[in-house]
């Protein structure tokens, strides 16, 4: 199935990361779709934003070897409305110590220093998320996981840990839950879907094929398809009915790092408990179910 026609502007409005993310993770997760002047424009950028702050347009455009009418596009792809309003959204980054944050790890770094900036790198990627998170759409994923009989969660690679982490949070609630590794088996389980199952789809890029399939065939047996990918649209966004993202800063040292992993944890958890609080008594007596049988488990 071809994915449907959504503007890039009007799919991510429609998810409300526009109004909230951080506008340095904006261009970092945005960054490969970028065309080849606008990649030299976010790379001036995040080399020294805070020369960026007092530039002109005409001086950013220079500087990237660019001219004053990309400059202006660079902005309307990152979701802004002007340049101005893109320097006011970086200027907001930059403020008190988060530039310290978002310094890359170099080789004379230390322990020390080493520790400090990737632990406050992943502080970060969980506030981004955070303010990234459109409280509607968290509502209207909470209400599809509450309302579904089945929850799935599939995921490939490094995303496959997160589903699989998903699934065991669910598991202490009164849904069945589904999580397999193997693609054909995905494949098939989307395929007989119902429309009371709920699929949970995790990729850090959102370009993964396979799920991209997976998310067709559940959507065709009118299934509720949720994303949870990094900050931006992609294939798989076009594809699922609720997309919610991660906002992590990549450096040159941790592609897709571990802060994407802890940030869509973080995703997890909010909706685990938002579905859990509805059922406190019932998920009481299950907790202890569950906690009575896996003490033959302990020495």
């Amino acid at each position: 199935m071809r994915p449907s026609s959504k503007s890039t502007k009007g799919s991510q409005a429609t998810d409300g990361v526009l109004d909230s993310a951080s506008c340095i993770a904006r261009m970092q997760s945005l960054y490969e779709g970028l065309t080849p002047v606008q990649k030299r424009l976010a790379d001036t950028v995040l080399k020294d934003p805070h020369s960026v702050i007092l530039a002109s347009v005409g001086e950013l455009a220079s500087r990237s070897g660019s001219s004053e009418g990309a400059v202006s596009r660079f902005s309307r792809v990152l979701g802004y409305g002007s340049y101005a309003e893109f320097k006011l959204a970086l200027s907001r980054d930059l403020v008190g110590s988060a530039q310290a944050i978002h310094e890359d790890v170099v080789k004379s770094d230390g322990i020390e220093a080493i520790a400090d900036k990737v632990a406050r790198s992943n502080i970060l990627a969980i506030e981004d998320t955070l303010r990234s998170l459109d409280k509607t759409t968290l509502q209207r994923a909470v209400n599809a996981l509450q309302k579904a009989n089945r929850l799935a969660f599939f995921g490939f690679g490094v995303s496959a840990a997160l589903a699989r982490d998903a699934r065991h949070h669910f598991l202490r609630t009164l849904k069945e839950t589904v999580f397999v590794e193997d693609t054909h088996e995905q494949v098939m389980w989307a395929a007989t879907a119902r429309p009371t199952d709920a699929v949970v789809l995790f990729s850090h890029s959102g370009t993964s094929r396979d799920l991209c399939e997976i998310a067709d065939l559940a959507t065709a047996r009118k299934a509720v398809t949720i994303s949870i990918t990094n900050y931006g649209k992609s294939p798989l966004t076009d594809r699922t009915k609720i997309n919610l993202f991660t906002s992590s800063r990549e450096t040159r040292y941790r592609e897709e790092s571990i802060s994407s992993r802890i940030a869509a944890l973080t995703i997890i958890d909010i909706l685990y408990v938002a579905v859990s609080i509805n059922f406190a008594d019932e998920q009481a007596k299950l907790r202890e179910t569950i906690r009575h049988a896996l003490q033959s488990k302990r020495i």
